[in-house]
């Protein structure tokens, strides 16, 4: 689908693609050779563009750094994604972002300049979860892992459906609809950067390569795009770009349970004595190492693992800074560090089999199933405690 527009004196061709699909290569291609643009801007960001074009990258994940830079989540769903469309792309008979391998291939050929014009996927996905509550980030990576492991093949026509459409795009809508809180940062904020960076791109004559599902945005914005200032647009970047911090609702949360955890054993110790402090302390360990430890059972941690585990939750639970799913990840990739064929075989899984074999998945899921155990642990144990007071 190709759109033609006039906006600054600026000449723009869009061109909206399915990122599966081999007769989008085929337009991008023909239309790039054919306009000979000033400048081709692609859907891509920095690190969507270093994924496609180094092939070895996976490889060279430093997983310990992912986990102590608090980036678990974001790299597990990055892998979901990626995974799925690639396991689509292989039922079509095509790479996913074939089209944009494409769009760059030419224009280098032709030595016309590459925009990458995506915003970081890692703001986005960050922007996106800041605004999700603790239940929606657990329902979305419930869906999205389940969309993985899908076990039949597409049927002939779903795939000629999927022909026609931007699968990133059309899972990023759904995602709206399911989360109608996020659905400003993961479609419109886009729309937006997009449009920003086509129309500043030096050159009168743009030919840009986006999934079509960013089409009817970017039109709408550069229609009204002249309606604000300069100023207002380079505000409005900043705003879109910006990386907001922790909630500070749930630091105040972990503080409180911490405080309420302290007043509780001061006054057990101090009031009711001894043995009332003891018990409490007896379950608050009991509770906290037993759950933790189950959740790194379950993910088939190594005993050592199992053993840290268990012995760091009952502390790491009254330490706001330290989660014991990042201690007990880290201790797993310490002892039983994953190798390069796990790294290059995280977009081969395909059945829930797989997962146990990929070390790499499995320290993921250490560091989810841990804190998830560690969680329920400190509201199971305040409720025994509480009544040790009356």
């Amino acid at each position: 689908m190709i759109e033609r527009l006039i906006k600054n004196n600026k000449e723009i061709i869009l061109i909206g693609t399915a990122h599966i699909s081999k007769e989008s290569v085929n337009e991008v291609k023909s239309t790039i050779e054919a306009e000979k643009p000033e400048i081709v801007c692609v859907e891509l960001c920095k690190h969507r563009y270093e994924i496609l074009n180094d092939k070895e990258k996976w490889k060279q994940t430093d997983i310990t750094k992912v986990i102590k830079e608090g980036k678990t989540a974001l790299f597990l769903v990055n892998l979901i994604l990626s995974n799925f469309q690639r396991r689509l792309g292989e039922d079509v008979g095509i790479l996913p972002g074939a089209e944009m391998i494409e769009a760059m291939n030419v224009a280098k050929n032709l030595n016309i300049p590459i925009e990458l014009a995506d915003r970081d996927i890692n703001i986005t996905m960050k922007r996106a979860s800041h605004k999700m509550s603790v239940f929606e980030k657990y329902k979305v990576f419930s869906l999205i892992l389940l969309t993985l492991f899908f076990s039949e093949k597409l049927r002939a026509e779903e795939i000629e459906q999927l022909k026609n459409k931007d699968v990133m795009s059309q899972m990023m809508d759904e995602l709206s609809i399911a989360f109608p809180n996020v659905k400003n940062t993961l479609i419109d904020e886009r729309d937006y950067y997009l449009t920003n960076k086509i129309l500043n791109v030096e050159g009168n004559k743009v030919v840009a390569v986006v999934g079509s599902g960013h089409l009817a945005g970017i039109k709408k914005n550069l229609e009204k795009f002249s309606e604000k200032t300069s100023e207002q647009h380079e505000n409005l970047m900043n705003e879109v770009t910006y990386i907001p911090k922790g909630r500070n609702s749930v630091k105040i949360f972990a503080y409180s349970v911490l405080l309420l955890i302290t007043v509780m054993f001061v006054y057990g110790l101090y009031v009711k004595g001894m043995d009332v402090f003891l018990n409490m302390a007896f379950t608050w360990f009991l509770y906290h190492s037993v759950f933790a430890a189950i959740g790194a059972i379950l993910a088939f941690a190594h005993p050592l693992t199992i053993l840290a585990t268990f012995i760091g939750a009952p502390f790491t639970a009254m330490h706001p800074g330290i989660g014991i799913g990042t201690v007990s990840a880290l201790v797993e990739a310490k002892v039983r560090p994953p190798k390069v064929f796990d790294f290059e075989n995280l977009h081969k899984i395909k059945k829930w089999k797989d997962l146990w074999g990929n070390q790499v998945v499995i320290i993921i899921f250490i560091f989810f199933f841990t804190s998830i155990g560690g969680s329920i642990a400190t509201f199971i144990s305040l409720g025994f405690m509480l009544p040790m007071l009356w």
